[in-house]
Order: C-alpha cells, then structure tokens, then sequence
C-alpha cells in the first residue's frame, strides 16, 4: 500500500449579515462574519472598515486583540489559530446626515478570502421612508420575509431594505424623515 500526503492551501470562505440599524443621528452597525477556514488555521482575520466609522468592536472566540492599521485595516489576532468554522462580530457606528441625502451603507469587507456571500440589512424603530435605491448588478433586493429565519433572530425592527450579495457590496439609500417627506411634497 502507498500513502500520499497532499498539502493543501489555506482556503478562507466568508458568509455575512451586515445589519444597518438607523437612529435619530446616528447608524448603527454590525457584521456577523460566519468563516469556514479549510487547508491551514488562521491566526489573525483581516477586516477593512470604511472611513468615518466610529467606534469599532469585535467580539469573537479567542480574540486576543485588535489594531488599526493603514487604510482603514484592522488585523484582529487570535490566542489560538482558529480552524473549520468560526464567527467573528463586528459593530461600529456612524453619522446620519441631517441633510435627508443618501446614505451609504457599505459595512466592513474581510479581506484574504477566497469568497464572499450574505445579506445586507436596513432597519430602523424610526418612522423613515425610503426614497431612491442605488445598488450594483450582483445584489439582489429581498422582501422582509426572505431574510434566513437565524437572521431576523438578530432584529426586531422595521426592514427598511435588504439585499442578497455574492460580492462586496456598496448600496446608497435615500432616507427621509417624516418631516423631510412633507417639506418634499
């Protein structure tokens, strides 16, 4: 009998909920990165953050610590290198814009996987209305009740809009509050 060992590459898949919490000034965000890492552990995740987010955290199994690096990428080490599946947290939050222009709901992209996937998530407890949607080809716009059930576990307020994804995705959405709408009309 012969016994062929085969090293085989390290292989890092992402599956992603970025949730857009939107309150009076403010946006709330997480993303909950579900990695399924295949061929050789990880010790350290890769997470670019988009510019004027504000108080970043993350909150995941044998996190040792974060740092900040160039362009917005934070390099979040592990005390022990993580192998198959592992969940990583991250929230942050921004400003809304008192103007009622569109707001840009990007979320965090990890960086060195070899695919990405997930859903994009607008909701907030505030009566706002939606005016005009723009988002790449690639997304796909879901009703409320086309959200993964373990998903809608996660909030419980109005769906402003939600979206499919294959790849990184940047949507802008044009909010308005009830007092933005009628000074519209």
């Amino acid at each position: 009998a012969s016994l062929a060992v085969e090293q085989l590459p390290q292989a890092v898949q992402a599956d992603l909920l970025r949730l857009f919490s939107v309150g009076e000034g403010r946006i709330y965000g997480s993303t909950v990165a579900n990695f399924l890492v295949s061929g050789a552990p990880v010790s350290e995740f890769r997470i670019r953050v988009p510019e004027g987010v504000e108080n970043v955290d993350f909150v995941g199994r044998d996190i040792r610590g974060w740092t900040k690096g160039e362009e917005g990428v934070y390099e979040v080490r592990l005390h022990a290198p993580a192998a198959g599946a592992y969940t990583l947290l991250c929230t942050y939050e921004s400003k809304l814009g008192a103007d009622g222009g569109p707001v840009i709901f990007q979320g965090v992209d990890p960086l060195g996987v070899a695919s990405e996937q997930g859903y994009l998530v607008v909701v907030s407890n505030f009566p706002f209305s939606i005016g005009a949607v723009k988002f790449p080809s690639g997304l796909i716009r879901l009703e409320p009740n086309e959200i993964p059930s373990e998903f809608r576990l996660l909030y419980d307020a109005q769906v402003l809009a939600a979206f499919q994804y294959t790849n990184s995705p940047t949507v802008s959405i044009e909010l308005r509050s009830p007092a933005q709408a009628k000074a519209k009309d």
